[in-house]
């Protein structure tokens, strides 16, 4: 049974101002993007319009929506699932599990790009905007399990580990996460966007190793 409430005609508007409404936010994001320009070069009058959406912002939700859940869930998903492993498996996983879900993120936003370079550059003013703050969030609320779980296992603590506290999860984890945007919303080829992910990747992997001391 077909559940969609829009005609074939309906379907078609309502692509076209979302198409519409796409160059408008790239071009002015949400804050500066004009209704009423939206309105007018979809060619729909302004009741017509209010037949799809009841505001600017729930367009932009329909644009951007999925894919910031999408991406936030799957982080989640992956962090929760690796807080679920006993601490061996962690030490053994973390390598693979970090590279695994760093590459699914960007997987994910090469194949919605517009809409994923839209979120992360033109969000302002909605709740869009905090994607890069909450996957710090997320990582710090890790670092902090695995942390823990650490010191349990660790007879004799190293200064390094001593030493890593919250500021400096912060600001570790905010380079990385700033580094994996910049993969996004510049114009690189997938290829090469998966290139230097991987040399972030590494590099970063480098490091926490060394403050470890080679755990994992």
């Amino acid at each position: 049974m077909n559940t969609n409430p829009f005609t074939t005609d309906e379907v078609q508007t309502k692509h076209k101002i979302i198409e519409v409404a796409l160059y408008e936010f790239e071009l002015n994001g949400y804050q500066g993007a004009s209704l009423r320009q939206i309105v007018r070069n979809a060619g729909v009058t302004t009741g017509a319009f209010y037949g799809y959406y009841s505001s600017k912002a729930e367009l932009f939700e329909d644009i951007v929506g999925e894919h910031y859940n999408a991406m936030m869930q799957h982080y989640i998903d992956v962090q929760d699932s690796f807080a679920g492993k006993d601490f061996d498996e962690q030490k053994a996983d973390m390598t693979d599990v970090s590279r695994d879900c760093m590459h699914w993120m960007l997987n994910y936003a090469y194949d919605h790009l517009r809409e994923v370079r839209l979120m992360l550059l033109k969000s302002e003013g909605t709740r869009f905007s905090d994607f890069v703050d909450r996957l710090v969030e997320i990582e710090i609320e890790s670092t902090e399990r695995f942390k823990v779980d650490l010191r349990s296992d660790v007879k004799e603590q190293t200064k390094e580990l001593l030493d890593i506290d919250y500021r400096f999860e912060h600001i570790m984890a905010t380079s990385m996460f700033n580094a994996f945007r910049e993969l996004i919303v510049h114009d690189m080829t997938y290829s090469e966007a998966k290139m230097q992910l991987e040399l972030i990747r590494r590099f970063y992997t480098a490091g926490w190793q060394e403050l470890f001391g080679g755990i994992f």
